[in-house]
């Protein structure tokens, strides 16, 4: 799912659920002549509106919510997400490893990298996806394709 398709699919969520966003509507002044030539303001006031939340509202809340995530991980600040999970920065230490087709050692420099923890919430959505019809095409695919080799299969321990 791209972020468009994410953005449509939360409106559609909002949507079904009646949350609703509040617009507000200007101040009017009306003028009216009498038959004397004097004339007369009418102010009708401002309100307030609740209308949908549309695609192109959810993809800028969306926007908003990447550059407030980088803007987090630049500062090392850890982000809590209930019901999905905990992403943090972790610091990992310099390691040695090959080279693929040359065989060659080199060390990779310490640095920081994003760690994302996931929730039992999220965990547990997993384990129940995996347990459709749905999984085990998606398994069939992959293996078909060569892009796995050895799934493992409830109760291969």
């Amino acid at each position: 799912m791209n972020k468009r398709q994410l953005a449509e699919s939360v409106a559609r969520v909002l949507r079904e659920n009646g949350k609703r966003k509040t617009v507000l509507l200007p101040k009017h002044s009306f003028y009216i002549s009498d038959a004397s030539g004097d004339k007369k303001e009418f102010v009708v006031r401002g309100g307030e509106k609740r209308v949908q939340y549309t695609a192109d509202d959810v993809n800028t809340m969306l926007t908003a919510l990447l550059i407030v995530v980088q803007e987090c991980v630049r500062t090392g600040e850890d982000i809590s997400l209930t019901g999905m999970g905990k992403l943090t920065v972790k610091y990992r230490k310099a390691r040695r490893t090959r080279v693929p087709g040359t065989n060659k050692w080199t060390t990779i420099q310490p640095r920081f990298v994003p760690k994302f923890q996931f929730s039992a919430d999220l965990k547990r959505c997993a384990k129940i996806f995996g347990e459709t019809e749905e999984a085990q095409r998606r398994l069939d695919e992959l293996i078909d394709k060569g892009e796995l080799t050895s799934p493992l299969m409830p109760g291969d321990d």
